[in-house]
């Protein structure tokens, strides 16, 4: 019975995912036949020729490496008069499609200048110099300026991820003001930003909802954007802590290919290729394919990672005003489940940081992820388009792992947790863009919707285990004892309609404001037995959401002032239910923010922002007399300051530093235990910084060198506060090498070898932090 329910599901969840892409295919068959009967109708007169590929501005005498990939600079098809598709159809095509060769490019010193097809599903327009991307969209749907958006974004370039090597979500919270790790063994990308806890159902890829339970991979990302504060006016159920968008590569009109090969530390063992070109010769149809398989070892005693990624990517332009993206990715994911060491007697450090106390013979996760996606860009003038896009992920875990639960002296306590999951998430989303004028306000303006099907299957079962000595660790893997619990959830489901409404206005130079509203519509399917029989819960939700900015220049282009208000909304996750049927509150949340915005030097900007956060109706589980218990919490308040510095000081030296003040308490008057205490791994301070300077930089060869640190504050390592992990600071650097085809970089993350404690889930579950660890890379481009 079980195998006909799981494959009944299946039918259904794929049934659900091909009415987005029947929809989406429909629509691109409509303009696909609107573009012959244009080219049949002589009487019409030819179309107007797409000016030649140009250089944009002069080459810097020190140009960065003409054999990138992204190495292109095309005249965009928009006129300059920005446009509400400015960048959102920048084909690479030439003109008529025909075949014609690439310009040199123009770039920052550290990296080519990134100016490659794109579209509001994807990547921001415009250029990335160096570590900074003068716009983005993952704050409004539409490209504007980061000097105009009255909102705090975050965005991670690709000169960043290269330059510090980034492998994992984790890896590059360092770049972001405000950003924490948690130490989830289950949710690898799950993080604090501003003191709230992001969650794996917050992540967005290239726009679309992007759940997983795999640490996300970088082989075929291009940048991560990240907006801070409530983000339900534009993404309907989010949390009040933020929104990350993970926007990939896509394919450029060039012929090329990237090999890297990453070794180092701990086994690293890691290949990745980059490849792409035209499919037809007239240019109007490209293709990327990116690949990268990775196996290494651990600081950790018995730690591995197996993994492998296969993304290809197609581009179809179908006429001069219609685009049409197809993307893939299958990743596989195996790792060993590990929840790190124990803090004996408070103390966090008490125990070497690559001890285990799991059992190796046992503890594993294997998690794979298939998603795809189609979105076809469609520009009816040059100030109205419109963007139809479908997308469908579904990802699969099977793991056990042992889990420390208490102790006394040295004896650890422990339990054995195997999971099994399967879930769906698939998304359709339609925007309709416009520019228009009223009297003096011209209006840049985004109408949308956003319809989404989640569904997961999940069973989870826990079982007493023999302790282990935390300082003569034996592994003998005992036999697992009497179950603790087992919970089955056969169906969590959430179906999603939302519509939303949003409204840039600039009155003049000086004054801009930003206005829009969304309303959602949730029906929640909850059915889950912990050993007491069934239980099903079944709720409706309505919720609007607004948002509404104000920003003043008073040099324009050059220093803003901002202030935006916001609330978010966010219906129940699979924590914070009862044993019973009784309906539960979904989860909301409000913010207050100003800022400064300054553009010091030509591409140096200074960000200050203050801001005060709210959330009610806080999830939470612990462990009772009969396994878990969830319930829901009053209020989460985090409130702070953020100071960032990003840009280039010159053409050959780079910069992104920033600093965090951050305060939080948990407000629950029915827990004594927790309320007023501050939030777990959350610092009241942290600082960072990361540099390079190009010592050498011209058309044949460059060298670079990097350094920067990471510092955070005492942080609560649990909920109660009675377990501290200690402040520390944490010193990186690298090096860079490029001549001709060949590109060479190392990295040495801790360069000091300093001991601390990374994150936690609580005094039973402590994540070291990585002791010195070098990675190096050899590359060719060709």
């Amino acid at each position: 019975m079980r195998l006909i329910r799981d494959y009944s599901i299946q039918v259904k969840r794929r049934a659900w995912g091909d009415r987005c892409f029947v929809a989406v295919i429909a629509a691109s068959l409509l303009a696909i036949s609107d573009a012959n009967v244009a080219a049949q109708d002589t009487s019409s007169p030819p179309p107007v020729e797409i000016p030649e590929t140009e250089v944009i501005g002069e080459p810097p005498s020190d140009a960065a490496n003409p054999n990138s990939a992204d190495a292109v600079s095309t005249q965009p098809l928009v006129p300059s008069n920005e446009s509400p598709f400015d960048g959102a159809l920048e084909f690479n095509a030439p003109s008529s499609f025909q075949p014609s060769a690439p310009s040199p490019a123009t770039g920052s010193p550290n990296q080519p200048t990134n100016v490659a097809s794109q579209n509001p599903f994807d990547d921001a327009p415009g250029s990335t110099e160096g570590y900074r991307a003068s716009e983005s969209t993952v704050g409004s749907l539409i490209p504007i300026d980061n000097l105009e958006l009255p909102a705090s974004t975050s965005t991670i370039t690709e000169d960043l991820l290269d330059d510090q090597q980034v492998l994992r979500i984790t890896d590059a919270l360092r770049n972001v003001p405000a950003a924490t790790p948690v130490g989830d063994a289950l949710y690898g990308d799950r993080f604090f930003l501003r003191g709230l806890e992001v969650r794996s159902r917050d992540f967005r890829k290239n726009g679309f909802l992007d759940p997983t339970f795999t640490p996300r991979d970088f082989a075929n990302v291009e940048r991560v954007e990240i907006l801070k504060g409530p983000a339900s006016v534009l993404y309907g159920s989010a949390a009040p802590s933020g929104t990350i968008n993970v926007i990939t590569k896509k394919p450029i009109d060039r012929s090329f290919t990237n090999y890297d090969y990453q070794f180092g530390s701990f086994g690293l063992n890691r290949h990745q290729l980059d490849t792409g070109g035209r499919v037809k010769q007239d240019g109007s149809l490209l293709y990327r394919f990116n690949g990268a398989y990775e196996d290494s070892d651990s600081f950790r005693d018995f730690g591995f990672t197996e993994r492998y990624q296969i993304a290809p990517s197609l581009r179809w332009f179908l006429n001069r005003d219609t685009m049409l993206t197809w993307e893939t990715e299958i990743v596989e994911n195996k790792r060993r489940g590990d929840v790190g060491i124990a803090a004996i007697g408070g103390d966090v450090l008490a125990l070497p940081v690559s001890r285990y106390l799991g059992e190796p013979a046992n503890d594993f996760f294997n998690t794979r992820d298939y998603r795809t996606s189609v979105v076809l860009d469609h520009r009816f003038t040059d100030d109205w388009g419109m963007q139809v896009g479908a997308s469908t992920v579904f990802y699969e875990i099977d793991g056990s792992q042992t889990l420390p639960v208490g102790q006394a002296g040295g004896q650890i306590f422990r339990t054995r947790q195997n999971y099994v999951g399967d879930e769906q998430a698939s998304s359709l989303i339609a925007n309709l863009t416009g520019r228009f004028c009223t009297g003096i306000l011209d209006h840049r303006f985004v109408v949308g919707t956003e319809q989404v099907y989640y569904d997961s299957d999940t069973t989870i079962g826990a079982f007493n285990l023999d302790p282990i000595d935390a300082f003569n660790p034996v592994y003998v893997n005992p036999t697992a004892g009497a179950p603790v619990f087992f919970a089955d959830f056969p169906v969590f489901r959430q179906v999603r309609h939302g519509y939303y409404l949003q409204d840039f206005i600039t009155v003049n130079p000086h004054l801009q404001l930003l206005a829009g509203v969304r309303f959602d519509n949730v029906n929640l399917t909850y059915d889950r037995d912990f050993g007491f029989g069934p239980t099903r819960t079944e709720q409706e939700f309505n919720q609007t959401t607004p948002r509404v900015g104000v920003v003043v220049q008073p040099i324009p282009e050059m220093l803003s002032t901002y202030f935006n208000y916001s609330r978010s909304f966010n219906p129940p996750g699979g924590g914070g239910f009862p044993f019973t049927s009784d309906p539960v509150q979904a989860e909301k949340g409000e913010l207050f923010e100003g800022g400064i915005k300054s553009l010091l030097l030509e591409n140096l900007v200074l960000h200050v922002a203050g801001f005060h956060v709210t959330r009610q109706n806080v999830p939470f589980s612990t462990f009772g007399a009969f396994g878990p218990e969830f319930y829901q919490v009053g209020q989460e308040r985090s409130q702070g300051a953020e100071i960032e510095l990003l840009g280039q000081v010159t053409e050959r030296w780079s910069v992104i530093g920033n600093y965090a003040y951050v305060d939080t308490k948990l407000t629950d008057p029915q827990n004594p235990a927790f309320n007023g205490q501050r939030s777990r791994n959350v610092p009241l301070n942290q600082w960072s910084l990361w540099t390079r300077y190009n010592v050498l930089a011209c058309r044949h060869q460059t060298l670079g060198l990097a350094g920067g640190f990471r510092y955070l504050d005492e942080r609560t390592a649990n909920l109660a506060g009675t377990v501290q992990l200690p402040s520390y600071i944490r010193w990186d650097a690298g090096a860079y090498y490029q001549r001709g085809v060949w590109d060479t970089a190392l990295f040495v993350e801790n360069l000091f070898d300093t001991e601390y404690a990374a994150s936690s889930i609580n005094e039973n579950q402590v994540m070291p932090g990585a002791p010195a660890t070098l990675r190096a890379q050899i590359g060719a481009r060709f």
